[in-house]
């Protein structure tokens, strides 16, 4: 059942169901051993949706019986996140390590909208937040630490990060970036029209919740 398209068809179409609503899923191709095509993958609660179009995965199932989650490339057309605002302060774990070993060796996405909702429209507005594009990384989680190397494109230029972060509080931080903005990083609106053109490199250290950025022009 995993190695034919009958079979993802069917098991992504029970958990939509016992979902409860939540989860809508359309346009299955592909299985569930190794590679899998999906048009378009919905994710809703009463304080946010996630939409997900022209979801491309390539991965090793098999893998989970080693408790390894091993992905070889995820690439996706288009990620909207829409959330409700909320005054709720985000409270860290008391640590950051994962059930699963996990290798992503590539994951793209063309491009991301955030938003938030707006609170004074009962039809659900979108205020749009955040645009950004080109997003390319990779990410190993792993029994000490998280792995994660890659950049992204935004009105207000490119960055490119390679960063460590410990899975055991105070979840100490280490890594390297680069923020460049120029004609051919930046996105072409008027938000970054009156930004210089500017190359910094630097270094970020310290931890989660207390990052220090050492930067070079």
């Amino acid at each position: 059942i995993l190695k034919t398209q009958t079979g993802a068809q069917f098991i992504l179409h029970g958990l939509s169901i016992v979902s409860a609503g939540q989860l809508h899923i359309q346009g299955v191709e592909g299985n569930l051993s190794n590679q899998l095509h999906i048009d378009e993958l919905k994710l809703s609660n009463a304080q946010s949706t996630i939409i997900a179009k022209n979801i491309q995965l390539e991965w090793q199932f098999f893998a989970l019986l080693s408790r390894e989650l091993r992905i070889i490339s995820l690439e996706i057309s288009s990620l909207r996140i829409t959330s409700a605002p909320s005054n709720t302060k985000l409270a860290l774990p008391k640590n950051l390590q994962l059930p699963l070993q996990v290798q992503i060796k590539k994951i793209a996405i063309g491009k991301i909208f955030i938003n938030t909702l707006d609170p004074n429209q009962v039809n659900k507005v979108e205020i749009p937040q955040v645009y950004l594009s080109n997003f390319l990384a990779s990410y190993i989680g792993n029994d000490a630490q998280h792995i994660v190397k890659g950049g992204v494109n935004s009105d207000w230029g490119s960055v490119n990060l390679d960063a460590e972060i410990a899975n055991q509080a105070p979840f100490t931080v280490k890594g390297n970036f680069t923020y460049q903005n120029d004609s051919r990083t930046r996105l072409k609106t008027q938000v970054n029209s009156s930004i210089p053109e500017v190359l910094v490199r630097g270094k970020i250290t310290g931890n989660v919740g207390d990052i220090k950025i050492h930067a070079i022009a």
